[in-house]
């Protein structure tokens, strides 16, 4: 079941989804934390975040492995 998200997170989540239409791929975690201009730590919390609410599903040991669910 998908909850909410706050206003950064679905600015993540908005990024994710259009830089996988533009690119074919996931964006970094790096990539994320320049658009964003904050750290990559940061983009790794809300990430998990994200990914608790049924958002996203990230590959375990893979930084970069996003899958964004229906």
């Amino acid at each position: 079941m998908k909850a909410g998200l706050t206003e950064k997170q679905r600015n993540i989540f908005d990024f994710i989804q259009a830089h996988n239409m533009s690119a074919g791929v996931s964006p970094t975690q790096k990539e994320m934390a320049a658009h964003f201009q904050t750290s990559e730590s940061n983009i790794a919390k809300h990430l998990a975040a994200i990914e608790r609410r049924g958002w996203i599903q990230r590959a375990k040991g893979l930084k970069n492995a996003l899958t964004v669910l229906p």
